[in-house]
């Protein structure tokens, strides 16, 4: 859900980073998102 919401907010607003700590979710949202996971402070790019 949470995911689902950013992708669709997305194409109204632009969405600089996407931040959750699950794993396998910052994965899927790479394809997207630049994203963040703040347990390790670790900013991915796209």
């Amino acid at each position: 859900m949470q995911l689902a919401a950013a992708i669709l907010s997305h194409q109204e607003l632009a969405i600089d980073y996407f931040v959750a700590c699950d794993k396998r979710l910052l994965n899927f949202a790479q394809s997207y998102f630049k994203t963040f996971n703040p347990e390790i402070g670790n900013i991915e790019r796209m």
